[in-house]
């Protein structure tokens, strides 16, 4: 099996199923590489395409690489709504935005409860988290039952070196952070990890509450995990326009006005 460790959200890869592994790759300059995001050559015959549910849902990716030619066995991974929704307030990534590309919060977390729904009506398979920390090898076997994928010792004790992963442009910080030797030892320092505690709106609170009460009763995420202030009714922020990562690509395409946004930028940070 070969990975893309984290593709990008607002980007279809584009990955050719018919090209001959021995071939060479698709000749072109790094430039124009990343800018149409081709994928690594595969050498495996099977490929770990790993994103997130924001700009798309999960069932269009499957739908669209279907399209081109690829079989897809999707598995979606679940948490509690109320720990992602705190994650997101934290990340860089987790802007509460207005554009296609940077969605508002509350339109990302009702496409990941669509996809959950068919999920459940297609009987797909759903892989939680939270029994994945508990127990994560007899999850892990559980899902590669479901996936039809035979088990490897590998998944558990990680012989592969991270070079050795096809494509590993992206990846979160907390990956590279708590990576170890293998699964058990990477856990241990997930959850040792320090993080600090964010306190979810009120308004926010009560819409996941109300939002995603069949997904917590289904699941066994018990209500109110998170805390909020009595009678607050706040909601997360709608982010400035320089947040999101289209104001980026237009100042890059104007390589002036981008050399005195990161000099103000700079200044305003000294």
């Amino acid at each position: 099996m070969d990975g893309v460790l984290d593709s990008e959200s607002d980007i279809l890869l584009r990955m050719d199923p018919h090209r001959d592994a021995a071939a060479a790759p698709i000749a072109c300059s790094e430039r124009r590489r990343k800018q149409l995001r081709i994928a690594p050559r595969f050498d495996r015959p099977l490929v770990w395409y790993k994103n997130n549910i924001s700009c798309f849902r999960l069932s269009e990716f499957k739908s669209h690489y279907e399209d081109e030619g690829w079989t897809v066995s999707p598995l979606l991974i679940i948490r509690d709504v109320r720990e992602t929704w705190a994650s997101l307030l934290g990340k860089s990534y987790g802007v509460n935005g207005f554009v296609a590309e940077d969605p508002p919060l509350r339109m990302r977390f009702r496409r990941f409860k669509e996809d959950w729904e068919l999920f459940r009506a297609k009987g797909w398979p759903i892989l939680r988290f939270e029994s994945f920390l508990r127990d994560h090898e007899g999850t892990l076997r559980e899902t590669c039952r479901a996936l039809a994928l035979p088990w490897d010792d590998s998944m558990m004790k990680w012989t592969k070196q991270t070079d050795q992963i096809a494509d590993v442009s992206n990846g979160n910080d907390s990956f590279w952070q708590t990576l170890g030797p293998n699964l058990a030892e990477t856990l241990a320092r997930y959850a040792a990890k320090k993080r600090k505690p964010i306190v979810i709106g009120g308004g926010d609170l009560v819409w996941l509450e109300n939002e995603f009460s069949a997904f917590n009763a289904a699941n066994d995420y018990p209500a109110h995990a998170a805390c909020a202030e009595v009678n607050d009714q706040s909601a997360a922020p709608i982010c400035g326009f320089e947040e999101l990562r289209r104001y980026e690509w237009q100042i890059r395409r104007k390589p002036i006005r981008w050399l005195l946004n990161r000099l103000s930028s700079l200044k305003k940070a000294g």
